[in-house]
C-alpha cells in the first residue's frame, strides 16, 4: 500500500522556514499553484524529482511528507 502525501506537513515545513508558496515553487523549479495544490489536495503526490527537491529545500527527510505528526494539545502539557 502506497503512503499518502500529507500536504499539511509540507505547509508546516514551508512556514517553519518562512517561505512563501512562490519562493518554494521557485526553489524547487515548479509553480506557486502546484505547491498550493500539494498542500491542499489529498489526491496529489509529487514526482520523485519534486519530492527530492522539496526534501532538500526544506531540510527534511522525504518520509516527513508521509508520516502523520501527533499534535500536542494545550491540556496535555504542564509547565512550572
Amino acid at each position: 500500500m502506497k503512503k499518502q502525501f500529507l500536504g499539511n506537513n509540507l505547509r508546516l515545513a514551508r512556514t517553519f522556514h518562512g517561505m512563501t508558496l512562490a519562493q518554494l515553487g521557485e526553489t524547487v523549479a515548479t509553480s506557486r499553484q502546484y505547491i498550493q495544490r500539494l498542500e491542499t489536495d489529498d489526491e496529489i503526490c509529487p514526482s520523485h524529482d519534486v519530492l527530492e527537491a522539496l526534501s532538500e529545500a526544506l531540510q527534511v527527510e522525504q518520509s516527513f511528507f508521509f508520516d502523520r505528526i501527533e499534535e500536542v494539545r494545550e491540556d496535555q502539557g504542564h509547565f512550572r
